[in-house]
């Protein structure tokens, strides 16, 4: 039998994000959409060709109001490339980048979640 310390038992099962590169996908946080894990913290870097621009659209979206957050960054996820936070129950509109590359970042606290989010990008 096998046997973890539990936090890194968590850090297994609740691995998350990446790197994507080709013309489109789909990006989910974990768990979507029976719930993300709590203390998540994840990022996706979406990687387009040079010259290239990114769209995401939300397709669903549900974050815990004010204390789980999903950052957008323009670029690689540095604090000069932020660009927004989003948190809430609000289907966010879409969002293009300036650049050819786009990053997000899930931030979840240690308490309550949500549903999640599921992403499309082109």
């Amino acid at each position: 039998m096998v046997q973890f310390p539990v936090n890194q038992l968590e850090r297994f099962i609740y691995t998350c994000g990446g790197t994507l590169k080709g013309l489109n996908g789909t990006i989910e946080s974990p768990g979507f959409p029976y719930g993300y894990p709590n203390g998540a913290n994840c990022t996706w870097v979406i990687i387009a060709e040079e010259r290239n621009r990114i769209q995401i659209v939300f397709q669903s979206f549900a974050l815990e109001e004010e204390y789980d957050y999903l950052s957008l960054y323009d670029g690689h996820p540095q604090p000069t490339n932020f660009r927004t936070r989003l948190t809430g129950f609000h289907l966010p509109p879409p969002v293009t980048s300036t650049k050819s590359v786009f990053a997000l970042r899930l931030t979840s606290d240690f308490a309550v979640s949500a549903h999640g989010f599921k992403v499309y990008y082109e």
